[in-house]
């Protein structure tokens, strides 16, 4: 098992390739958060920034993912409307964040990273050991090297809790 996971949810892609550089980098487990209905198009563009302002959690698949099967647990949003998507902000919810040690990143058109960074904090009860925030233009004229490399650092500085060592049994003793 890996002792990182990268969790994300994107519409456009751009959280996903995201998602996908650190993933390379850190040798980590990733887990797209998904939905069972479409994003697509203007409409689905909409209905993303309207559950955002509202604070809408959609419903979203199983994700069988268990947080305190992972030591760091970095957690990826687009902005959308200045806010945390929707679908996140769902799966932040779901899960218990007070054993793992927590990161975020998120891709924007513009900004609003500082804002979803400290809603997620809030969302999780969880401080993060670093955070990346990268624009789409950025993303798309390969200008994020710096800036992945920088938050990959951090979070090889910080030290994580050891696992759980495994109980040592006296072969003397049935259990």
């Amino acid at each position: 098992m890996k002792q990182t996971a990268i969790t994300y949810f994107s519409r456009t892609g751009y959280t996903k390739r995201v998602a996908e550089l650190l993933a390379a980098r850190l040798d980590a487990r990733v887990i797209a958060i998904e939905e069972s209905s479409s994003r697509r198009g203007v409409r689905g563009y909409l209905r993303s920034a309207i559950e955002s302002l509202r604070g809408v959690q959609p419903v979203i698949k199983d994700d069988g993912f268990y947080p305190e099967a992972h030591q760091l647990i970095l957690i990826g949003t687009p902005v959308w409307a200045g806010r945390t998507s929707s679908p996140i902000r769902a799966f932040v919810r779901k899960h218990d964040w007070s054993g793992s040690e927590l990161a975020f990143y998120c891709t924007m058109g513009g900004s609003g990273g500082a804002r979803v960074f400290s809603e997620l904090e809030q969302l999780t009860g969880r401080k993060p050991i670093a955070t990346l925030a990268l624009t789409d233009a950025d993303l798309d004229a390969g200008r994020v090297e710096q800036k992945i490399s920088t938050f990959c650092a951090a979070l090889g500085k910080h030290e994580l809790p050891s696992p759980l060592p495994l109980r040592e049994v006296d072969p003397q003793v049935t259990v």
